[in-house]
């Protein structure tokens, strides 16, 4: 049992804190799980060249076990601490449980309710789960448990690619003559892809932070990169150019960081070059399109690799079914001859429950956006940032089992609540 604190701040502050400690497992639950989330729940693995094994509902079953022990977690953490009860309550938490309502209202209308009420279910998980997170450890911890749950999936990827390659690696059918092999090492190729551009993201925004050596980016950067060209996945790479653009704005005059963060970045700049190299200049053209496609197709670039006809199909069964959509985890049937989902975060959650569960998203993006511009945490400014620009093209959230990707989308949203709570109570305790 802890022992009262004399400072009546550090009493208000850490006093719903000291009632977790007290209870270390629950503690410790929270900061293993987490980890554990980040790094499983991306996990698709094994598979054979052009198709998914059986196994996969093996890990399906430990995903779920996983989440249900979250949502175990999510639901004591809710009951046991006004604070996280108070997050939910205020925007935009309460927006992600309106969401999480209008996921069980809209059940009896899916096409298949099984799925659609499992989807609920762990979406629940996921949202109770993320707000004791980011309640307990803050944001700048959570990040760190992100990072780490995150390298030890890109670790797992490579023991596994050089234990059983065949596993690690995924052809994509093209076209009927154009097969494309692609490295997804535990999980999808755009998935990996992702999560090796992220970790370099919060890994510069850490050293932006004072509290990374800048130095570790001279062999951060090559091994991106290195993830990037074996996925074959160029969405990643845009979008954490992008989501990069923010950190520069309030730490330009920093002239020596930038320095530093910029001769890092030559190792990447060779490597471009050399990747580009050709002995005929007039191949140069060419050589840069085959880099920047699968299929050396410069269409792939025009129509996006096939996505703008799938967002134009996944519009039309939108408009089928406005009110309630498809329900919740039905696009891979309802999708199948258009890869299954709507690569599109906005898309998705429409195709899948309606408008009404598109303006809830489209109103917590826009929450997203605003602190991406306002907050001075490079942290969020990064990993929100990354999330938008890939949610453009690809379906990051509202599947049945969710990826790691919707904790650190309700992570990052809730953030600012929590901070704007502590300074509250910091200067509700100041004499």
């Amino acid at each position: 049992m802890l022992t009262s604190i004399e400072n009546p701040q550090s009493e208000i502050l850490h006093g719903w804190i000291r009632k977790a400690t007290q209870l270390p497992i629950f503690l410790v639950s929270v900061h293993v799980l987490f980890v554990l989330m980040v790094f499983i729940c991306d996990i698709d693995c094994p598979r054979t060249p052009g198709k998914e094994m059986d196994s996969i509902s093996g890990q399906a079953k430990i995903k779920l076990v996983l989440l249900l022990s979250g949502g175990v977690v999510g639901a004591w953490g809710w009951w046991r601490f006004r604070e996280v009860r108070q997050l939910l309550y205020s925007f935009p938490g309460n927006l992600f449980v309106l969401l999480g309502v209008w996921y069980i209202i809209c059940i009896p209308f899916s096409m298949i309710p099984k799925v659609s009420f499992a989807s609920a279910v762990t979406y629940w998980t996921v949202l109770l789960f993320s707000s004791v997170t980011i309640t307990l450890l803050g944001g700048e911890r959570c990040m760190k448990h992100v990072v780490l749950g995150m390298i030890l999936f890109v670790i797992g990827s490579y023991v596994t690619y050089f234990v059983n390659r065949d596993i690690t690696m995924m052809i994509e059918v093209m076209s009927s003559t154009n097969l494309v092999e692609r490295f997804g090492g535990l999980g999808h190729p755009n998935t990996l892809g992702r999560i090796g551009v992220l970790i370099g993201l919060l890994l510069t925004a850490f050293v932006f932070m004072k509290k990374l050596d800048p130095r570790w980016l001279i062999l951060v950067y090559p091994c991106v990169l290195g993830i990037c060209i074996g996925c074959k996945s160029r969405s990643p790479v845009v979008a954490g150019m992008v989501a990069f653009l923010p950190l520069l704005i309030p730490y330009a005059r920093d002239i020596r960081r930038m320095q530093i963060l910029f001769a890092s970045l030559v190792p990447v700049v060779i490597l471009s070059i050399l990747a580009f190299s050709v002995s005929d200049p007039d191949q140069l053209l060419g050589k840069l399109v085959g880099s920047l496609t699968k299929t050396g197709n410069a269409e792939e670039l025009t129509t996006m690799t096939g996505r703008t006809e799938i967002w134009s199909f996944a519009w039309e069964r939108s408009l089928e079914k406005p009110i309630f959509g498809n329900g919740a985890g039905s696009t891979p049937i309802l999708m199948i001859d258009h890869s299954g989902y709507a690569h599109n975060i906005l898309l998705q959650a429409i195709v899948s429950l309606g408008f009404p569960a598109g303006g809830l998203v489209a109103v917590i993006f826009a929450w997203n956006v605003y602190h991406i511009f306002q907050t001075k945490r490079p942290l969020l400014q990064v990993s929100m940032a990354f999330m938008l620009m890939v949610g453009l093209t690809e379906s990051l959230i509202f599947s049945p089992l969710p990826e790691a990707m919707t904790s650190l989308w309700m992570i990052g949203s809730l953030w600012p609540i929590v901070d704007a709570q502590r300074e509250r109570i910091n200067k509700l305790a100041t004499p």
